[in-house]
């Protein structure tokens, strides 16, 4: 079996499609170290299956494909990596990772870096550059080091600390303490660089610095080093039957090309960087370059790693901490909130108003809007076009119980554009039943950023020819950020989420008793009342006759307003009961037949003449109108519109009814001399639940008086028989106008 190098990638690869290079199977190793890797089987001795070209040059061996480890001269080395393996209970197809040995040969000593993969034992070959006695006072450094970073208790402070020692530790010319922002750009927050190097802090860099590719490799190898950005790769050679090797975990692992040209535009001959892992994620980084070629060695680099764990081991802890308080008080708070709903039920609004300052505070935001069965309550600077503007604009289903939002162009439909000032959302549904949300609202974050270079990749020839490069200089490149907020946390997501998981329980259990409550009054309603109202009309009735057969008069007429009152309450027993029936689906029920609207008209002014004596009504009607529709309840939705007249109308003038027949339409208007119904009501005013603004100005008369359900169910009945039902104020009159087809099509109720 012949040897044969390890494939190269077959194409070249650009900034624009860097997150599909294969970095972590290159082929090739930097020349400051060499490979040996040995097949290992069940029962069999190692047998050599691959190598680095400069491996004879650094130890010496003679190598051969299937050479034993005792051929090579390294089989001392390699009984201690797999004895230190199965120590740490490694399987044979199981990574173990920084296994690391001191191995000499004759006057020389090796760092040799052991792993593990798919039945293949991986080793690293680095010279020792450093005696006994510059190891004991670089690890004495590092453990003063570490001491020092633990009394810290921000990242910031942190992160400053660290990178002075670790340019201690080192000498690199240039240390920077390096963090991921939401957006995964990087910011310099932290920096210790030579007198006469230009400084990069509180430079950014933007996201795509770093391939997800690469930050996956930056988690599982927390430690990078070039000592020479110029070096040649090393090829390595291997059996013709053996996949790439995966180099993921080498410290030998030659760098992606896009990366050492980058590092070459930027003046950088030696790098290394440690990263600082919280939470499994990248975190932030430690980058370290040195203008000239340095090499740092392993133990050194180790100790450095340590640093870093300590640092990423803190600042994980310190976050923690701050998860837990703040954890604490939105739990805290949850319980006032629940406790609150429960006690004033019904009343969701109010139980947010009165912890509106609290609720900011765990959510974070500069103001919000609370908002349930079309009311709403504002809490900071926020006017109430934005109130509106969320009402009637945010999608009343599909959305998640938690939704956050940092840019303008984040938000649904038209929003946008009526938010003004406010750029971040977190909405947090707490009610599903009535639509209930709360609004938590940032204001635009307009931001000056100072890159590290023009963050936009251009076109230029590069050493690797005319393609897409990284930036030719860290020169700042400064840019105004609009349109952006500041981002939610995973703290203030959490609380969220908290909140609308605890509100929205207590509030189903609610309205699930609510509902049981519903039904035994419309059991009431139905049963309980409506026998005896009918009784009542029944001796009405009578008492009519009798009072006009004998001539008694003021029996009659008791008979009439007894009959007249009876039968309105037995109108309004029907509404309540319709409404139930519109909002459970089960429609109104609608029977189509001939009728004449003129009579049906007559019928129920006349009604009202009697019941309200003092009410002036004029009808204007042709002699007869027919269509085609339910006769009863036409008159329920008209005699609505004339209650509603009677009720909100000036006593002093004449409520007018008029019905005409136009085109293919019967068209029925009531009028009368009232005030003009403000616009927020008119929006509202054909539905069931009008209710009224929290922190609107003084309710006017009309919404003292409340619309009550007549219209709603008006609304529904004409809709029903497929027609319109409209609201105009013609000075110094308010019109509601009716439309039906003559023939209409029943819709589904």
């Amino acid at each position: 079996m012949t040897p044969r190098p390890q494939p190269l990638p077959t194409t070249q690869v650009g900034l624009h499609d860097c997150d599909a290079e294969p970095i972590h199977k290159p082929g090739l190793i930097q020349p400051h170290g060499a490979m040996l890797c040995f097949r290992l089987a069940d029962g069999q001795p190692p047998t050599l299956c691959a190598w680095s070209e400069n491996i004879h040059a650094l130890i010496g061996a003679v190598v051969q494909l299937d050479a034993s480890p005792a051929e090579l001269g390294v089989e001392p080395v390699v009984n201690d990596a797999l004895a230190e393996g199965a120590v740490a209970g490694a399987g044979t197809d199981a990574w173990f990772h920084s296994v690391a040995l001191l191995w000499s040969l004759g006057d020389r000593s090796f760092d040799v870096i052991a792993q593990r993969q798919d039945g293949l034992l991986i080793l690293e070959f680095e010279p020792r550059v450093l005696a006994g006695g510059e190891l004991d006072r670089f690890a004495i450094q590092a453990h003063r080091g570490i001491d020092a970073l633990r009394r810290h208790q921000s990242s910031a402070s942190m992160l400053e600390a660290a990178v002075k020692t670790i340019r201690a530790i080192t000498g690199f010319d240039r240390v920077m303490g390096y963090i991921f922002r939401h957006d995964d750009s990087g910011e310099v927050i932290a920096e210790a660089v030579r007198d006469d190097v230009a400084p990069y802090l509180g430079r950014r860099y933007p996201a795509a610095d770093i391939p997800q590719q690469a930050r996956r490799l930056y988690v599982i190898n927390t430690v990078r080093v070039i000592p020479d950005v110029g070096y040649a790769p090393v090829a390595v050679l291997a059996a013709s039957d053996l996949p790439n090797l995966d180099m993921s975990h080498s410290v030998l692992r030659s760098v992606s090309p896009i990366h050492v040209e980058y590092l070459q535009n930027i003046g950088v001959a030696a790098s290394m960087s440690l990263s600082l892992v919280i939470g499994g994620r990248l975190w932030g980084m430690i980058a370290c370059h040195h203008l000239s070629p340095m090499h740092v060695s392993y133990s050194i680099r180790m100790a450095c790693d340590v640093i870093a764990q300590v640092i990423s081991s803190t600042i994980g802890g310190i976050e923690q901490a701050s998860r837990a308080e703040h954890m604490q008080r939105s739990t805290r708070l949850c319980a006032e909130l629940v406790s609150l709903v429960s006690t004033h039920q019904d009343d969701a609004l109010g139980a947010v108003a009165a912890r509106a300052d609290e609720l900011a505070g765990c959510l974070g935001c500069n103001a919000f809007v609370a908002i349930s069965a079309g009311q709403y309550f504002t809490h900071g600077a926020v006017d109430r076009s934005i109130a509106e503007a969320l009402r009637s604009g945010w999608p009343k289903s599909g959305a998640a119980s938690v939704v956050t939002y940092t840019r303008r162009d984040e938000w649904p439909g038209e929003l946008a554009q009526k938010m003004g000032q406010w750029i971040g959302l977190l909405a947090l549904r707490f009610d599903s039943a009535r639509d209930g949300w709360v609004f938590a609202l940032r204001v635009e974050q307009i931001e000056e950023v100072t890159w590290g270079g023009n963050p936009e990749p251009h076109y230029r020839a590069g050493p690797l020819g005319e393609r897409l490069t990284p930036r030719g200089s860290m020169n700042a490149w400064r840019e105004t950020v609009h349109d952006c907020a500041v981002p939610w946390t995973a703290h203030q997501a959490e609380a969220a989420r908290l909140f609308a998981a605890e509100l929205q329980n207590v509030m189903a259990q609610q309205h699930a008793d609510l509902e049981r409550a519903r039904m035994q009054m419309l059991a009431i309603l139905g049963h309980d009342l409506r026998d005896p109202l009918q009784s009542i009309s029944m001796a009405a009735s009578l008492l009519e006759r009798t009072g006009a057969d004998q001539t008694g008069r003021n029996e009659a007429r008791l008979g009439k307003r007894i009959l007249a009152s009876s039968n309105r309450m037995q109108r309004l027993v029907r509404d309540v009961l319709d409404v139930y029936r519109i909002r459970s689906g089960q429609g109104l029920g609608i029977v189509l037949d001939d009728f004449d609207v003129v009579q049906v008209l007559r019928d129920i002014v006349e009604e009202a003449r009697v019941a309200y004596p003092a009410a002036r009504i004029e009808l204007d009607v042709p002699q007869a109108l027919r269509i085609r529709g339910d006769a009863d309840r036409l008159a329920q939705a008209l005699g609505n519109l004339l209650g509603n007249a009677r009720h909100h109308g000036n006593l002093d003038t004449p409520i007018r009814v008029a019905a005409v027949l136009d085109g293919a339409l019967a068209r029925m208007t009531v009028r009368n001399v009232a005030s003009e119904i403000p616009l927020d009501m008119v929006e509202r005013l054909f539905r069931a639940d009008k209710g009224s603004h929290r922190n609107a100005a003084t309710p006017t008369e009309r919404q003292h008086g409340g619309l009550g359900l007549g219209l709603y169910i008006a609304h529904e009945i004409v809709m029903s028989h497929g027609g319109q039902i409209g609201y105009a104020y013609e000075p110094p009159e308010v019109v509601f106008e009716i439309r039906i087809p003559i023939e209409p099509s029943p819709g589904k109720f």
